[in-house]
């Protein structure tokens, strides 16, 4: 009489075991048994819930309302306190360079001034600071919570801004607007935008 066989225990048959589903490797999935031909290829995209889910944390890290609603209402505060002082500062030293040049008083000196193309230029002036704003992350919570990086980049938004501001004394027709008025522009907001944060 012949024994039964014994069962085959060689390692070939033993090696079907698979990785957990979350280990997979090289982008293939690995539900699929080790050494088989049959592994199924993840799609590269992420979830639609994953893409929506990482636009708010970029939108919410330049507004700061991932962080606090105060935090965000401050923003948005210190946006409108901050436009308010450049246009502000904008003028008054141009007011304070034309002291001397009043005779016939202040009415008489912004009657001669306002027109529809220095109102168009101060619109303009104030898009450019919008625009200097988002580009040096002057209102980014991240990038200004630290004191020292908010200094800095206030002071280089302010120094852009009046290299904008240059163009002013370059076109005006009266002579109204003096360089000088841009270096007083650039120092004063600095100093009252710091002062007001």
């Amino acid at each position: 009489m012949i024994p039964p066989a014994a069962p085959d225990r060689s390692p070939e048959r033993e090696t079907t075991n698979t990785l957990p589903p979350d280990l997979g490797v090289g982008g293939y999935s690995s539900s699929a048994p080790l050494g088989s031909g049959a592994a199924e290829v993840r799609s590269p995209v992420a979830p639609r819930s994953l893409q929506v889910d990482a636009a708010a944390a970029r939108r919410d890290r330049r507004t700061g309302a991932q962080a606090l609603p105060e935090v965000a209402l401050q923003l948005r505060l210190i946006r409108m306190s901050d436009i308010a002082v450049v246009l502000i500062l904008l003028l008054v030293p141009v007011f304070i360079t034309n002291i001397g040049a009043m005779p016939e008083g202040l009415t008489q000196f912004l009657a001669l001034r306002i027109t529809v193309k220095n109102i168009l230029l101060l619109v303009l002036f104030a898009l450019a600071w919008r625009v200097l704003c988002e580009v040096t992350g002057l209102y980014e919570w991240e990038v200004i919570r630290r004191r020292r990086s908010e200094v800095r980049r206030v002071a280089v938004t302010c120094g852009m801004a009046s290299a904008v501001a240059l163009v002013f004394p370059a076109i005006s027709v009266t002579g109204a607007f003096h360089y000088e008025a841009v270096l007083y522009f650039w120092m004063g907001s600095t100093v009252t935008m710091l002062a007001l944060r």
